[in-house]
């Protein structure tokens, strides 16, 4: 019984460790995409200097109806650490597929379509607008495609 004790005390003890927790600040953007709003389409961050934790965390967010998202790192909405970023997109062609309407030209940093600046001071990162993209029509009537 003693083992059991203190094996659940280390491992309560492991788990309230924060050393690979990033210091994180609100931040949200914007995408347009051919002048479409992309729903559901990923954005996720990749540091241009080294890594955001020991975990190599990397913020994200999807994108809504209105064409916007809100970035998480370790919970939905957390925010990211300030630094500058390569932008990765991937836009499925409904939740959860693994189809990319992209045709996955942006999916990783090597493949960037921009980078972007997380300060400090400022929750808002400029909008991104790419025009002229090959982008996968679908047959499929019931996904709403903005």
């Amino acid at each position: 019984m003693r083992i059991v004790l203190v094996a659940i005390l280390l491992f309560s003890l492991g788990c309230a460790r924060n050393d690979w927790h990033a210091q994180l600040v609100p931040a949200a953007g914007s995408i347009r995409i051919n002048g479409e709003v992309p729903v559901y389409l990923v954005v996720k961050l990749h540091p241009v200097d080294g890594q955001v934790d020991s975990r190599e965390s990397c913020p994200w967010g999807i994108v809504d109806d209105a064409g916007r998202y809100i970035l998480s790192t370790y919970k939905r909405g957390d925010g990211a650490p300030p630094g500058e970023y390569r932008v990765t997109l991937v836009w499925p062609v409904e939740p959860g597929a693994l189809v990319d309407r992209l045709k996955d030209a942006y999916q990783t940093p090597d493949k960037a379509v921009t980078t972007v600046l997380v300060t400090p001071d400022s929750s808002e990162i400029p909008m991104i607008q790419l025009d002229n993209i090959d982008i996968l029509r679908t047959n499929n009537p019931t996904r709403k495609i903005r």
